[in-house]
C-alpha cells in the first residue's frame, strides 16, 4: 500500500514561522475536512437507514419469536459493514503509516480524520450497539485481534487488545505474545504540537503488564515483563522486569515459575457467558414490546380497525421502553451478578481458575451497562439502591453519582459520604500469578473527587480525595484532604462554613 511518510518527529521545532505555514496550509485544505464531515454524516445516515430496513425486512419473514432471538443481528450487521468500509478507507487513504511529523491541515491529516472519524463515530459505537443487544460476534476476542490487525496493528498470540484507542493506531502499533490490559487502558502514539501532528510507535515486548486506566504514551518501548501499573503513565521506555508506578520507574525481579495468563478460549468463555445473558434479557424486551403494541408498530402506520395512526402507538411504546430502560439494565446487572460471580469474599484464587472466567465477564457486563444506568439514574437514589442490591454496605445520606464498584460485597461505604462523577472503588488486584480480593472500607463523612480510585485501600473519617486521585497497594488514610498518585496530603479536612440565609 502507500506509505506515508513525514519529516521524523525529532525535527518537529518551536519556530514561530513553522507553525505560521503549518497555520496557512490548514486553511488551504479547510473544504477537504468539510468533504470529510459530510461524508461521515452521509455513512451514518445510511447506517440507520440500513438498520431499519434489516429490521422491518427480519420481521417480516421470520416471525414474532425468531425475530427477538436475533435481534442483534442488524446491528452486528451494520456494525461489520463498518468495518469493512473503515479498512478500505484505511488500505486506500492511509497505506501503511511510519513514524513523522505532518502539517495541521495537511493532505494526510484530512485523510487520517475521514478514517478515524469512521472508526470512533461509527464503527466502535456500532460494536457497542451490537454488543448491547447480545451479539456474540461485537464480544470476541478472535473476531477482534483480527479487525485490528486488517488496520495495521502488529498483536501477538494470546493478546487480548480490549482497548478502544487502539483502533486508531493503525501501524503504529506492536504488541507481543500474552500481553494483558486492563479495562479503561489508553494508548495514544498520535498527538499534535506546534502545527504538526506526530505519529511515534509505540512497541510493547512479550508478557507485559499493563493496569486499569494506566496510559502508554508515543514513542515508548516496554521491555519483556515490563509492568504499567494501574492509573500509572508509561512516559519513558521500561527496561525488561522494570515496573512504573505513577510516572516513576523501578526495577523488579520475575519469577520464571510463576508465568501464567489467560488463554484465549478463556476469554471467549467469559464473553459468551456474559454475552448470552445481555441476548436472553433484550430478546425479553423485543418480545414485550411487540406483545405490548399488538405485533404492528414495525410494520404498519394505521391500525387496519380505526383511523387511529398506530405511529402514536409508537411514540407512547417508545416513552415507555425508555423510562423503563434503566429498570432492564438494573436487572441485567443483578442476573449478571447472581449467575456470573455469586457472594465475593477475601481470598486469593490462582489466575486460572475457572471461576474467574466468570468474574471477566461480570467486569464486562459492568463496563458496558452501567454508563447507560448512569444516564437516567446518576446521582439519584436509584444508583445507591443498585449498589446496595448488589451486596455494598452504605451508610446513611450517601450521596452516589456515577460511580463504578466492580466488587460490591466486599465494600463498606459510612455515612454522609461522598462520590462523585467516574468514581471507581476496587476491592480486587490482578497479578501475573492470581486474583486477590480484600475488603475495602471508607469511614464516615468521605469525599472521592472526580475519577478518584480507591484500589483495596482503606479511607478513615473525613477523608477527602481530590479529583484523579489513586490510593492503591493497602494504603491507609486518615483525616485530610490528598492528591495525586501516590496520594499526597496537602492539608486538614475542615467542613464547609454554611452560608447565612
Amino acid at each position: 500500500g502507500t506509505l506515508w511518510r513525514g519529516k521524523p518527529a525529532e525535527e518537529v521545532t518551536t519556530d514561530v514561522e513553522n507553525c505560521t505555514e503549518n497555520t496557512t496550509r490548514c486553511d488551504e485544505n479547510e473544504s477537504m475536512e468539510k468533504g470529510a464531515t459530510e461524508f461521515n454524516i452521509f455513512n451514518g445516515v445510511g447506517s440507520l437507514a440500513l438498520l431499519l430496513f434489516l429490521y422491518m425486512e427480519m420481521y417480516q419473514r421470520v416471525g414474532f419469536w425468531v425475530f427477538g432471538a436475533l435481534a442483534w443481528a442488524p446491528p452486528t450487521f451494520v456494525w461489520l459493514s463498518n468495518m469493512c468500509l473503515a479498512i478500505s478507507a484505511k488500505r486506500v487513504l492511509l497505506g501503511r503509516v511510519v513514524s513523522g511529523a505532518w502539517p495541521v491541515g495537511g493532505a494526510f491529516h484530512a485523510r487520517k480524520f475521514i478514517v478515524d472519524h469512521l472508526i470512533e463515530k461509527h464503527c466502535l459505537r456500532w460494536r457497542a450497539a451490537a454488543g448491547g443487544t447480545g451479539s456474540f460476534l461485537a464480544w470476541s476476542v478472535w473476531l477482534q485481534v483480527f479487525l485490528l490487525r486488517c488496520l495495521g496493528v502488529k498483536i501477538g498470540k494470546g493478546t487480548d487488545l480490549y482497548v478502544e484507542s487502539a483502533w486508531t493506531c493503525y501501524d503504529m502499533l506492536s504488541c507481543g505474545n500474552n500481553v494483558a490490559w486492563g479495562i479503561g487502558s489508553e494508548i495514544h502514539p498520535w498527538k499534535i504540537r506546534h502545527g504538526s501532528l506526530i505519529g511515534n510507535t509505540i512497541n510493547i515486548s512479550d508478557e507485559v503488564y499493563i493496569g486499569s486506566t494506566a496510559h502508554v504514551e508515543g514513542g515508548v518501548n516496554l521491555g519483556r515483563r515490563s509492568i504499567v501499573a494501574g492509573s500509572s503513565a508509561a512516559w519513558h521506555d521500561l527496561e525488561e522486569n522494570q515496573t512504573v508506578v505513577g510516572t516513576k520507574n523501578y526495577s523488579m525481579k520475575f519469577d520464571e515459575n510463576h508465568a501464567k495468563s489467560y488463554s484465549m478460549i478463556a476469554r471467549e468463555c467469559s464473553n459468551m457467558m456474559a454475552t448470552t445473558i445481555v441476548c436472553v434479557v433484550f430478546a425479553c424486551m423485543v418480545w414485550l414490546s411487540l406483545l405490548i403494541n399488538k405485533h404492528e408498530w414495525l410494520v404498519h402506520y394505521y391500525d387496519e380497525n380505526s383511523t387511529k395512526p398506530v405511529l402514536v402507538s409508537s411514540l407512547i411504546l417508545a416513552l415507555a421502553v425508555g423510562l423503563a430502560l434503566p429498570l432492564l439494565v438494573f436487572i441485567l446487572i443483578m442476573l449478571s451478578k447472581i449467575l456470573l460471580v455469586g457472594q465475593v469474599t477475601v481470598g486469593e484464587s490462582d489466575i486460572d481458575n475457572f471461576r474467574n472466567i466468570g468474574t471477566l465477564a461480570f467486569w464486562r457486563v459492568l463496563s458496558l451497562f452501567v454508563p447507560h444506568f448512569h444516564q437516567a439514574c446518576s446521582g439519584t437514589l436509584a444508583e445507591s439502591v443498585l449498589w446496595s442490591m448488589l451486596g455494598a454496605n452504605i451508610g446513611t445520606s450517601p450521596y452516589i453519582d456515577g460511580a463504578l464498584i466492580f466488587e460490591p460485597d466486599l465494600v463498606t461505604i459510612g455515612d454522609y459520604c461522598s462520590i462523585l462523577e467516574g468514581g471507581m472503588i476496587v476491592s480486587h488486584q490482578v497479578s501475573r500469578t492470581a486474583f486477590s480480593y480484600v475488603h475495602v472500607s471508607i469511614g464516615d463523612r468521605c469525599t472521592l473527587g472526580v475519577a478518584s480510585k480507591v484500589q483495596q485501600s482503606n479511607l478513615e473519617d473525613d477523608v477527602i480525595l481530590v479529583g484523579r486521585t489513586v490510593p492503591m497497594g493497602n494504603a491507609v488514610l486518615k483525616s485530610g484532604i490528598f492528591v495525586g498518585y501516590p496520594p499526597q496530603r496537602i492539608g486538614d479536612s475542615m467542613p464547609p462554613s454554611r452560608p447565612r440565609w
